[in-house]
């Protein structure tokens, strides 16, 4: 039987509201810039705003299908990396980027054939240009987008080796039981909610600290005319460093 605790309530609601709280605001700030871009076509002319916006309305749903297909390739290099199977991730991920590269191709024919869509929705003629026009000038970017997909994923795979849950111990022990079904030889952690959120602030944090000072040791260098490559290969045959 269900019991409710309104105390636990307030303690577990005042975490979550921390950790999304954040994540909120990085969605409000994404629908306003899309909201600004609105803002300036109407500003130029009401059938741009038109054109823009039903030019949108036909990307995103595309565009968030052929990532969400292309977020696979993740999970399976790092099956593949925890089980040191290092043959099968070069072989699988020469096999994602032609898949990335036949994912981009229906996607640049679908775009360059959105006509369809604007004439199903009986859309007038200068709408139609507006849109179409829009859409045409993305459609030459695509293959870099499905390409970045596949790289991205495969980059994650192979740096995700361990994996933190955060929450109530026997929910996150019946996940753990769920993720070792699909993630084999992998590092499972287990600790509360804003601990693992932590956790992840610290890493993001870390991993830009290093691309920050390499920035500035790159700078410095050209200013005293040091041997760039040289130095980079000598700084990173310290194994303390990798």
């Amino acid at each position: 039987m269900f019991n409710f605790n309104l105390e636990n309530f307030r303690l577990e609601a005042a975490k979550y509201l921390k950790i999304g709280l954040p994540i909120l605001g990085s969605q409000i700030v994404m629908y306003g810039l899309t909201t600004t871009d609105y803002i300036m076509a109407g500003l130029y002319s009401p059938n741009d705003l038109a054109g823009v916006g039903i030019a949108a309305s036909i990307f995103n749903p595309i565009y968030f299908l052929t990532v969400g297909i292309m977020f696979g390739i993740g999970p399976i290099i790092a099956q593949h990396f925890g089980a040191k199977e290092f043959i099968l991730i070069q072989q699988k991920t020469r096999k994602y980027l032609w898949y990335g590269l036949l994912i981009g191709a229906i996607f640049f024919l679908m775009l360059n054939n959105s006509w369809v869509v604007f004439n199903f929705l009986e859309t007038d003629t200068k709408i139609v240009e507006i849109g179409s026009g829009y859409l045409q000038a993305i459609s030459y970017g695509v293959f870099a987008m499905t390409i970045f997909q596949a790289l991205r994923n495969y980059s994650e795979g192979i740096t995700q080796t361990r994996i933190i849950f955060g929450g109530n111990k026997d929910l996150t022990n019946k996940c753990e039981i769920l993720f070792a079904q699909r993630f084999m030889n992998r590092t499972y952690i287990h600790t509360d909610p804003t601990t693992a959120e932590y956790i992840k602030y610290m890493n993001n944090n870390f991993f830009a600290a290093k691309v920050s000072i390499m920035n500035e040791y790159y700078r410095l260098g050209q200013k005293i005319g040091i041997d760039w490559k040289t130095a980079m290969h000598g700084f990173a045959a310290d194994q303390r460093i990798g």
